[in-house]
């Protein structure tokens, strides 16, 4: 028998145009079916596809804050969480329980939220004294409650004739009381949106590097436990950054014209409450958590393009 060589080519160390073109076709598999990242109002509109089949467009959940349906509860994450913390990509929360209406509820906020207004009668509980740099909760008795206008929208679902009520908005309040005093209203949602919300937000450095701070309008990522790498000694000091401390609800809705620091340190209760209460005032608001430089601080507040605008650290 005749035997037949035949020469194999070896296969090239180096990924030819097939392997590449697999790779590319793996990539585009995995972009269309891994995890999308969805809005809060796409999030509730499917929410209410799976959970009561009604086809809501997005658009209409612009407003929308939580749903309730059956012994459910579909609440925005950010409505539940400290704002320095808040989750990226679990916008919301479910809880079991209901608001005792019937059918599928849409809470949306009111138009206007109203704001107590500080009489003279306050003045003897506003000192703003200067800040001397101890982290303290100064509003351990400020709470806040969920309450209902009794205002309600109907939501067409495609057809009309039913007794009872299938789908519809109610104007519901998120109120802040101190001390079983009513403060203000909130509408959190809105506030997150706004432009005057500073964020300074902690990265994860490892332990052989000092500590990092990337300084750029609108945003400040801090440092390490320790320090940072500009070998600032972290402590304040109030010549570098003075500021007045903010320790009862009057001080903050008297309006300072100085920096000032909001004390409610661990409370993210207050501190999500101050925070709305400043962007309803139009003022500049910075989220802030231990650990952090201050020196890093006082330099972030430099690079602000309006420098003479005052503003409030929740801390």
């Amino acid at each position: 028998m005749e035997m037949l060589n035949v020469d194999v080519p070896e296969t090239p160390s180096t990924p030819g145009p097939v392997v590449q073109v697999k790779t590319a076709a793996v990539k585009d598999l995995l972009r269309v079916t891994g995890p999308i990242e969805m809005t809060l109002e796409q999030s509730f509109s499917c929410i209410l596809m799976f959970e009561s089949s009604f086809d809501v467009p997005p658009h209409q959940a612009a407003s929308v804050m939580a749903i309730s349906s059956g012994n459910s509860l579909f609440i925005a994450s950010s409505l539940l969480s400290d704002p320095h913390s808040l989750p990226t990509r679990r916008k919301i929360s479910h809880v079991m329980g209901n608001i005792g209406h019937p059918g599928t509820v849409l809470l949306v906020p009111p138009i206007q939220p109203r704001m107590t207004v500080p009489g003279i009668e306050r003045w003897p509980l506003m000192t703003f004294r200067d800040w001397d740099g101890t982290g303290s909760d100064s509003f351990a008795e400020s709470s806040l409650h969920l309450w209902f206008t009794g205002s309600t929208q109907e939501v067409s679902i495609g057809y009309s004739g039913a007794q009872d009520k299938e789908l519809y908005m109610i104007e519901s309040v998120v109120s802040l009381h101190g001390k079983g005093e009513w403060v203000a209203d909130l509408d959190i949602l809105r506030a997150l949106q706004s432009p005057s919300l500073i964020h300074l937000q902690r990265k994860s450095i490892p332990p052989s590097v000092k500590g990092q701070v990337v300084l750029r309008e609108g945003f400040t990522e801090k440092r390490s436990e320790t320090g940072c790498e500009e070998n600032h000694v972290s402590q304040y000091n109030h010549q570098k950054l003075p500021l007045t401390a903010i320790e009862t609800w009057w001080e903050l809705l008297e309006k300072p014209s100085k920096d000032c620091v909001f004390l409610a340190a661990g409370n993210w209760q207050a501190r999500l409450a101050a925070m709305m209460i400043c962007i309803a005032q139009g003022r500049k608001v910075s989220i802030i958590s231990n650990p952090v430089c201050w020196d890093c601080v006082a330099d972030a507040k430099k690079t602000l393009s309006q420098q003479d605008n005052p503003v409030v650290y929740i801390y």
